[in-house]
């Protein structure tokens, strides 16, 4: 059976790369190579050198090329690797480079000057912090794209010295602000958004992709400290954030910021979080001058060592409200319905508790203690 060389264009599939050298993946690319060639039989593969847009990258490609011949030689079972000696004779030959091999044709024509039936060419370039890379392996009688891919690599501290890149912590920092630090956000259609609690209570923040409730993604956050969702789908997104530093808060009262944002490719924002409890508007009083219905009496008790100011919302959102001192007892009358309550420090304004009840009759609440007792 006739031997068939191929020449390998560029083939990277997707993979976590945030905590990979340039080697490394090179090995995970020479075993896709490998892979994709099982249904080849007895193939001989030449890798032709990689191209570079500029000078300082030219010995990049070459350690990339390097590298991928080094490890698919390695991996050589159903396959055989052609000699870079023999490769370089036939390049010298014909006096060509990596840059004459973008050509299609050239490439093509080449392959088959060198008997082969497929051939491999890569592309090299640096762009701000990451290597972009593109490989393709591609049929030579055909044309036909076996496998192709494109990827982006973070550029370490090691490789930024190969590179001969000066200032590198600070051009790294300045490359990563509001950018997201996955090298695939760009093809995977993905972005960060973080949030910075400067509310003085710790924070959960709660957030939906487009208002879908059983998207449902939490993130607690410290006071004074940053936290991130990240690698959310490009879209729209709502939010809200909840104080976590009282367990007797109940309902939606621990509620103290919501709203909304957008996921837009590759970026990475942040917002602040404030203490701003939202706020509930009245339609007016629920007992007019006029009210003539049977009103029922609300007993309350105040156990704690502050006073608390309680309002009451009727279906219609009316209002009636009290105060209640410390260790007091109060009383207010209201016509039968269905009824929130808010209870609230008159000190702090804090918003202390919460809950809704349906008045039918003469009621007694006992207002719940915290930690402030």
């Amino acid at each position: 059976m006739k031997k068939k060389i191929i020449i390998i264009l560029a083939v990277i599939f997707y993979a976590n790369l945030q905590s990979q050298t340039l080697d490394d993946k090179m090995g995970e690319i020479s075993i896709k190579i490998a892979k994709d060639l099982r249904i080849k039989k007895d193939y001989v593969i030449a890798i032709y050198p990689f191209t570079s847009l500029k000078k300082k990258e030219s010995n990049l490609s070459l350690h990339i090329f390097e590298e991928l011949h080094t490890s698919l030689k390695a991996k050589e079972y159903n396959f055989k690797l052609m000699d870079r000696g023999t490769l370089d004779s036939y390049l010298a030959e014909h006096q060509l480079n990596s840059n004459r091999l973008i050509d299609k044709k050239t490439a093509k024509d080449f392959g088959k000057l060198i008997a082969a039936d497929a051939y491999v060419t890569g592309k090299v370039y640096v762009f701000g912090s990451v290597i972009n890379l593109t490989i393709k392996l591609t049929d030579t009688e055909t044309g036909e794209i076996i496998s192709f891919n494109s990827t982006k690599i973070p550029i370490d501290y090691d490789m930024s010295q190969f590179l001969e890149i000066k200032n590198w912590d600070d051009k790294k920092a300045k490359a990563n602000v509001n950018k997201s630090q996955n090298p695939d956000c760009n093809s995977r259609n993905i972005g960060n958004h973080c949030f910075s609690n400067n509310s003085g209570i710790p924070t959960k923040v709660v957030i939906r992709s487009g208002g879908n409730y059983n998207s449902k993604k939490e993130l607690v956050i410290p006071y004074e400290t940053d936290g991130c969702f990240k690698d959310l789908k490009v879209g729209s997104y709502t939010f809200e954030v909840y104080r976590i530093d009282r367990i007797n808060i109940v309902g939606s009262s621990n509620i103290i910021s919501k709203g909304n944002f957008t996921i837009e490719k590759c970026s990475s924002k942040l917002q602040k979080i404030t203490n701003k409890p939202i706020k509930t508007v009245s339609k007016g009083k629920i007992v007019k001058p006029d009210f003539s219905d049977k009103l029922f009496t609300i007993k309350i008790k105040n156990p704690n060592y502050y006073a608390r100011k309680l309002t009451f919302f009727n279906k219609n959102n009316e209002t009636e409200s009290i105060i209640i001192g410390s260790r007091s007892n109060s009383e207010i009358q209201l016509p039968k319905g269905f009824y929130r309550f808010e209870s609230v420090t008159t000190f702090t304004k804090y918003k202390a508790q919460e809950s809704t009840f349906s008045l039918n009759s003469d009621k007694n609440i006992i207002l719940t203690k915290d930690d402030f007792n």
